[in-house]
């Protein structure tokens, strides 16, 4: 059974749009950070990259060329090396991209900072793929519980609970984008 089951009816959703919102749910995933790009993106191709990524389940305004330079501004994300920014770089973007649905910047300066993201980018990354893919598949169906956080480890409670709320809000946002469209 399928749990969306409840949304349908809470929301009056149909039957295709349930199965529309699942399937881009189940298949959506984040690449494994080795996948990301290195060639070296300038800012545009940089922005329209974590586009390409992110598009089936966040909003296609959820990053510009000029939030990116506001970000380096803001020392969220380290400077373009010769005007191009690196696998590294990309990694941090595609995860404030996802994160600031539900976090202020400065709380992803403190996520940041807390998985050391300046020294080992690629950490903070891979955990957060893996936590949201499983929060992903909670959100569709409870029964999936996401993996246990370790215990007094706060960064991974942190992680987990962003992960966990950010595929919620997820689900929400298809649902309010299709009863805006009703």
């Amino acid at each position: 059974m399928l749990y969306i089951h409840p949304l349908k009816e809470m929301f009056r959703l149909t039957e295709s749009f349930c199965i529309h919102m699942r399937k881009t749910i189940l298949e959506f995933r984040l690449p494994p950070y080795e996948e990301i790009s290195d060639v070296g993106l300038y800012l545009e191709q940089t922005a329209r990259y974590v586009h390409s990524i992110l598009h089936p389940l966040v909003d296609s305004t959820t990053l510009t060329a000029s939030m990116i330079s506001n970000y380096v501004k803001s020392h969220l994300l380290p400077g373009p090396v010769h005007k191009r920014y690196s696998r590294d770089q990309i990694a941090v973007l595609i995860f404030i991209t996802i994160a600031k649905s539900i976090m202020s910047l400065e709380e992803i300066r403190i996520f940041l900072d807390l998985y050391e993201v300046n020294t080992n980018p690629d950490r903070l990354y891979t955990l957060f793929c893996e936590e949201f893919r499983s929060a992903l598949l909670f959100s569709l169906d409870p029964h999936v519980l996401p993996p246990r956080t370790p215990e007094n480890d706060p960064s991974a409670f942190l992680l987990h609970s962003a992960a966990v709320t950010i595929a919620h809000r997820i689900v929400m946002n298809f649902c309010f984008h299709r009863l805006q469209k009703k």
